[in-house]
């Protein structure tokens, strides 16, 4: 269990970051000086991440049975990190949504690469708790995302929802 802590912490950032941007994005829109009835082209921060996230998930799952599971675990993480800090340093839209759909390519690959871990890890009678937690942590993080989104955004600028990503 111990050694799936990180598996899990990367799991529920991840997660995390699906919801996150609600709560920011009114920040975001102003910073970019984007109007509201643009809200259809600032949607693609939310909608980007979902596709990126659903596009990686069975094509990276697939290539970490090929190349090793621990290894693209920590390539999806680092193309997450990278992401994460390509979102908190650009200054337009555009490249926003750019970054964010790159940022969920590694995110989306952490829970299928997560699964086969748990796999890896544990018999098939001993992985119930294991798949549990760590469907506990997508769900939590899903769920904490607009709240952290709105602690942040009352005491630090938006960019610090993403530069944390990478201190995690």
């Amino acid at each position: 269990y111990l050694a799936l802590t990180a598996v899990f912490a990367g799991v529920f950032i991840a997660a995390d970051d699906q919801t996150v941007i609600v709560t920011v994005l009114p920040q975001i829109m102003l910073d970019m000086g984007v109007q509201v009835n643009e809200l259809n082209r600032a949607s693609w921060t939310i909608t980007g991440y979902l596709l990126g996230y659903l596009a990686a998930m069975p094509l990276i799952g697939r290539a970490s049975d090929i190349w090793g599971h621990r290894r693209i675990f920590v390539l999806s993480m680092a193309l997450f990190m990278i992401g994460s800090a390509a979102v908190a340093l650009t200054s337009s839209l555009d490249w926003l949504i750019a970054a964010r759909v790159f940022q969920a390519l590694g995110a989306g690959a952490l829970v299928p690469v997560s699964i086969a871990i748990v796999g890896d890890l544990f018999p098939t009678q001993g992985r119930g708790v294991p798949l549990g937690i760590m469907g506990a942590s997508a769900e939590a993080g899903g769920v904490i995302g607009p709240l952290w989104g709105g602690i942040i955004i009352k005491y630090l600028s938006w960019q610090w929802v993403f530069w944390i990503n990478l201190r995690s």
